[in-house]
């Protein structure tokens, strides 16, 4: 019988801010040249919010992942 896993809501509260201040970081050293003149440019925020759901589902997979291997 299949079980359930669940996520906690703080869980992904965590995965979301995290992997929200690590992008952040990536756009102002690389886009901004450790400035934040790169939040001007609706481009730059583009790639932002890109790589920013990329790495959050990247996360959620991985959590997922570890509650189904340590739950047997």
């Amino acid at each position: 019988m299949a079980t359930k896993i669940v996520l906690s809501n703080r869980t992904v509260g965590i995965i979301l801010l995290s992997t929200f201040a690590f992008i952040f970081f990536l756009c102002f050293i690389d886009e901004g040249y450790y400035d934040f003149r790169w939040m001007k440019n609706l481009g730059n925020w583009v790639v932002f919010f890109l790589y920013w759901m990329i790495l959050f589902w990247l996360g959620i997979g991985v959590a997922y992942l570890s509650k189904f291997i340590l739950k047997r």
